[in-house]
């Protein structure tokens, strides 16, 4: 009696394999290539280091975190330091993955290097995704902080104007008094 072949799952999951890959999964594969050309230029443990002292050297306020701009200019500190060639082309990928917007996002450091230098995509795809929600709240708190800040500064602009006009008024009341004296002496001198 012939074997009768088990039945084939209708469901996508079966059809994950042979599915197309997304425009995700080719930047995802792209920085991955990208963090392995990284981690061979950073291998040696004083690049390393230097690395890692550079990233902290930019962080003034002891936070922890990094910026892109920061880790492009260590790694280049570092390439001048160790004397080695650094093509940023070859960075990009990993750059765009962990940093799509340039200027708002921050990541923790130790976090991102080592992610970095094991390669590790669930790792780095959590750091990401940590970033764009903590990058959505600060820039909430900077919109609120910049609301503030006019508020602050349209009513020290109220008060300024409300104290100058205040100093007008009381200079003219000065000279109305000092006038209505004059017109009283003019009186007294003329009787």
């Amino acid at each position: 009696m012939p074997a009768t072949p088990a039945p084939v799952p209708e469901t996508s999951d079966a059809n994950d394999e042979n599915a197309a890959p997304t425009a995700d999964d080719a930047a995802a594969a792209a920085a991955k290539a990208s963090m392995t050309v990284f981690a061979s230029l950073f291998a040696r443990a004083d690049r390393k280091r230097f690395l890692r002292k550079h990233l902290m050297a930019y962080d003034v306020d002891r936070t922890g975190r990094m910026k892109r701009s920061e880790l492009v200019s260590a790694a280049q500190h570092v390439a001048d330091e160790c004397d080695f060639d650094l093509n940023f082309a070859t960075l990009e990928p990993m750059l765009s993955f962990f940093f799509p917007d340039t200027e708002a996002w921050e990541l923790p450091l130790d976090d991102t290097l080592n992610a970095a230098f094991k390669r590790d995509m669930d790792a780095a795809a959590a750091l990401r995704a940590d970033a764009a929600a903590r990058g959505r709240k600060n820039a909430v708190e900077k919109e609120a902080k910049a609301r503030l800040r006019a508020e602050a500064q349209a009513a020290a602009e109220a008060a300024e104007k409300a104290e100058r006009d205040a100093a007008e008024a009381e200079k003219a009341a000065a000279a109305e008094a000092r006038a209505a004296r004059e017109a009283t002496l003019e009186r007294t001198s003329l009787i």
